[in-house]
């Protein structure tokens, strides 16, 4: 993000912004750690912006084009999290099958009796 002069009513936006980059960098690099971290602090961001819907107009346009921003990078965002998750769920069925073909094999193969060797 550009740096910009500090206007601490759209400091919230700012904030948000911020939140949303890390969020996106964080997914694509398949951190799921800081991904939740970062959606937990979304809310009570995106809370703290409603209080900025009648900022001055000087920082309307800025507002606007930082919201702007943010809608696109929350999509970036959805795109990328969908495509991890239907990689978690295909993963998730593989092991699922591997365990069904393994209890399987356990089942149609009897165990070996145990045997002892005597001195």
């Amino acid at each position: 993000m550009p740096d910009r002069p500090h206007n601490t009513e759209l400091d919230p936006l700012i904030r948000l912004h911020q939140i949303v980059e890390e969020l996106r960098a964080a997914a694509k690099r398949d951190d799921r750690e800081v991904v939740r971290a970062a959606a937990a602090l979304l809310g009570p961001t995106v809370e703290q912006c409603k209080h900025l819907r009648d900022p001055h107009a000087g920082c309307a346009g800025e507002a606007v084009q930082m919201a702007m921003q943010i809608h696109v990078l929350l999509a970036e965002c959805e795109e990328i999290l969908t495509t991890s998750l239907k990689g978690v769920a295909v993963k998730m069925k593989r092991i699922q099958q591997g365990k069904k073909a393994l209890a399987m094999a356990r089942k149609s193969k009897p165990s070996a009796p145990a045997h002892r060797i005597l001195q």
